[in-house]
């Protein structure tokens, strides 16, 4: 979409196609040029740029959400990832149940009634 004028009694302003607005905002971003000298020569002002800069960050990041929710392997990961989580529980659970198994064992062995001594 090309820049069009908008008439307005009061001025008249251009509006600037979401291309154009991202140079702007990438050139702003350029570590030879400041936020004033950018606006400037586009003529627009400081905080349209900042509003356009946090505009695309914020569409950058819900890119990239949408991407990860997407991407098959990443959910096979988050998957696998789980799976991992719940056998090492289990095993866990299982190390304690036999340990404690193996002391009650023990206890009855001694000929001890009650829970071992430490």
């Amino acid at each position: 979409m090309a820049e069009t004028l908008v008439k307005n009694p009061r001025r008249t302003r251009s509006r600037l196609s979401a291309e154009k607005k991202f140079e702007i905002v990438q050139e702003s971003l350029r570590p030879d040029v400041t936020l004033e000298e950018a606006a400037r020569r586009h003529g627009v002002t400081v905080s349209q740029i900042l509003e356009w800069r946090e505009r695309a960050r914020r569409s950058a990041v819900q890119a990239l959400k949408e991407r990860a929710r997407r991407d098959p392997k990443d959910l096979r990961i988050g998957e696998l990832e789980r799976k991992v989580g719940q056998l090492t529980l289990e095993l866990d659970l299982k190390k304690k149940l036999q340990s404690w198994i193996e002391e009650r064992r023990g206890t009855r062995s001694n000929g001890s009634s009650g829970t071992a001594s430490p």
